[in-house]
Order: C-alpha cells, then structure tokens, then sequence
C-alpha cells in the first residue's frame, strides 16, 4: 500500500547544498557544486550520492538513512557521474556493433533461405501469429511508410511495398525490432541466428537479446547505470547450449547475473563472435581499472559483482 506521503518542497540551488551538508556531505567548493546541480539536477545526481548514505539492517534488508556516510563528498558523486557517462558510452559502442551484425545475420543467414521470411505467417510461433506477429508486422509496415532511408524509397518506386528483401527491410529496425523479430519466430529459424554466437539453441540467445535490449535504453536515454540491478536476466545454458561456447555463464548465480560485471562478459562474448580481433573488451578492462574505487565508503568493483579475477574471467570467455 502506498503511503501517500505529501511531496517534498522545491528547493533552490543555495537550499539543496545546504541540505545535502546538514547531511554530512562534505562540499569544498561552493560555486561548482551550484553549477553541477544546474548542470545535472540535484535528482538526477541524488541516484549517485544515494549508495554513500549511511545504513541500518531489518532482518537482513538494508536501508537507507538521510545521513551520509564519514568521508563522503560531492566531488566523489561527480566522480561517480561521469565515470557512468563514459562507461555508458563504451557499452553504445558494444551494442551498435551487436545491432548492426544482429541485423546482417538474419538478413544473410535467413534471407538465403527466403528473402521475404518475414512476410509468412507460418515461419512464425503459432501462439505469436494471430496477435504478436500481427503487430509486429503492422509496426514494420508503419516503418516502411515513414521511412526516409534511400535503399528503402528506392525499392518502393522500383519493386513495390510488396517486394522488399530482408536484407533491406531490415534497414529499418532498430535493436528492438530485430530481437522483437527473433522472439516470433520458429525455432528452427532463430538457432540458424544464434550459432553465428556462440549458441546452438535458442531460448538463452533470445534471453540475451532481451538484456541487451533493456542495456540499450539505459544508456541511450542517459540513465544511472553502474550499480544498476537489472530486471531481466539472461537464461541459463541448457539444452543445446549445454556445451556450446556461452557455457561460462552458467558459473554465476541469479543475484550475479543482474549485476554489471555479468553483463559486460554477455558484451564480451558476442562481439569476439562478431569482431574475433576487436580490441573492445581490452578497451573495457583497461577503463573499468580506472574506476573511481573508495574502501572507505564501500564502493569498489565488487559491489559491481566483478570477480577477484575478472580480467582473466573475461579473456577466457569464447577459449
């Protein structure tokens, strides 16, 4: 039940530094802290400065007091801001290559067996093709209509709306609608996707594709990403993929799999399936060592779930 608590007031700059101090919130430099909470909204930043707050347990569940913990301080939150702006940069990086490959796969590997697969009810679930596939197409459809894309006017004057290939239809999905494709489809379709990542069955692809769906909107809308719990989280191997190189993620537990470091070995995996000579996941080992880690306060790589010895963990995923 909700408890209807009234809202809070609206403070000005000068009120919330003077809140955030009789809260123990060591602020060394006035006039930069007022031009950061301009900048970023003291909200915004409030989900940064939230994990240094002292704490109290109730039967084993931690809460959180106004009070901040000894030390702590508003440099360090900003520390832990832009720290999360770069690393959701790198991670938009990671997935704009999954997305476009995603995209290549299925219109390479599906379409050399039917160039318009997408167009037939009966390559889909049988439980999807009255209501899900339905929409999905009507979505595509809508697509098509407002696209501006040269290749896809070009077809339309040239073929007709009913005569687009996958292979350039699929220039108008985003990450969204290549995985919403995925999930529709039979079975036997997908796996001929999912091998190309280090998987032979479907059902864990199509969870991971789901996670990095939900990873693409954190970052693209800007959102705190670094001590996120996750929502959903990735299957695990079994089946088919009982052998099959994404094995390595049935070592962690369900708790570990909604934390960062799961995710980024998730990232690691399928672009050394995309890009076997990609520097990236060195990239990310060598930024995640700069991450601004404070003992004193709590925060450190393995509130993050990252392992004593992640950076070997990660070079080995796909050995």
């Amino acid at each position: 039940m909700p408890c209807n608590y009234p809202p809070k007031p609206w403070l000005s700059t000068e009120q919330q530094i003077e809140l955030m101090q009789s809260r123990g919130l060591i602020i060394s430099d006035i006039q930069a802290a007022e031009t950061s909470l301009k900048k970023f909204g003291y909200y915004r930043l409030s989900g940064y400065s939230y994990v240094l707050r002292e704490s109290y347990f109730i039967s084993k569940e931690e809460n959180k007091l106004n009070s901040f913990k000894k030390g702590a301080s508003f440099d360090y939150v900003i520390q832990l801001y832009e720290f999360d702006k770069r690393l959701r940069l790198l991670l938009l990086d990671a997935i704009e290559r999954i997305e476009i490959s995603l995209r290549s796969s299925i219109s390479y590997h599906l379409g050399q067996r039917d160039p318009k697969f997408y167009d037939k009810p009966e390559n889909f679930k049988k439980e999807c093709r009255c209501k899900g596939y339905l929409f999905w197409l009507e979505k595509l459809n809508k697509k098509i209509k407002e696209s501006k894309e040269d290749c896809i006017l070009h077809y339309l004057r040239f073929y007709g709306e009913d005569n687009i290939p996958v292979w350039v239809i699929c220039q108008t999905w985003d990450f969204g609608q290549a995985s919403w494709l995925l999930q529709l489809l039979n079975s036997e379709w997908v796996e001929i996707v999912s091998q190309q990542y280090g998987f032979k069955g479907a059902p864990a692809f199509l969870s991971w594709l789901k996670c990095f769906n939900e990873l693409r909107n954190i970052c693209a809308h800007h959102s705190r990403l670094w001590n996120r719990r996750f929502s959903l989280v990735p299957k695990t191997p079994s089946g088919k993929d009982l052998f099959s190189p994404i094995r390595w993620s049935s070592n962690f537990t369900q708790t570990e799999k909604r934390k960062l470091f799961f995710y980024l070995c998730g990232l690691v995996h399928f672009i050394r399936f995309i890009e076997p000579e990609s520097e990236w996941a060195d990239k990310m080992k060598a930024f995640m060592t700069k991450f601004p880690t404070s003992y004193p306060l709590g925060i450190t790589l393995e509130t993050l779930g990252f392992i004593p010895d992640w950076e070997n963990f990660i070079d080995n995923i796909k050995k």
